[in-house]
């Protein structure tokens, strides 16, 4: 069974959550900075930034974080859902659609009007 789950409710520990999403976007030097984001992550129904699992029966095969935009003053304008990620195991099973779609939901839950989609090659960092 596939669900999506916010980060903090995964029962496998704080250590695995980490690992996972750093193990996707993370490179050398940034592990603190990983670690520190899902560590503080809200876990509140209009907080972010908010880090998302998403599992098949416990087993995490992508993720997603939704943040406000930190590239201009008006934090309110809009989210960005950034660290996406879904396993190419799983590629045509909609799984990355329905994982994008609860991180636009949820950013319309919290009083946005949009969520912006960031493409990046996960460990470059590079916008594509």
């Amino acid at each position: 069974m596939v669900d999506i789950i916010n980060v903090k409710r995964y029962k496998k520990g704080l250590k695995a959550r980490i690992r996972y999403i750093h193990g996707v976007w993370g490179n050398a030097v940034n592990y603190a900075f990983y670690e520190d984001a899902i560590r503080y992550a809200s876990e509140t129904d209009k907080g972010l930034p908010q880090f998302y699992l998403l599992l098949d029966n416990s087993e995490i095969i992508g993720c997603a974080a939704l943040i406000t935009n930190d590239f201009v003053n008006r934090h309110d304008l809009y989210a960005r859902v950034v660290c996406f990620y879904a396993d190419k195991a799983y590629k045509r099973n909609q799984f990355g659609s329905l994982l994008l779609d609860h991180a636009v939901q949820y950013a319309g839950n919290a009083g946005f009007h949009a969520a912006r989609f960031i493409i990046m090659n996960s460990k470059e960092g590079t916008i594509r």
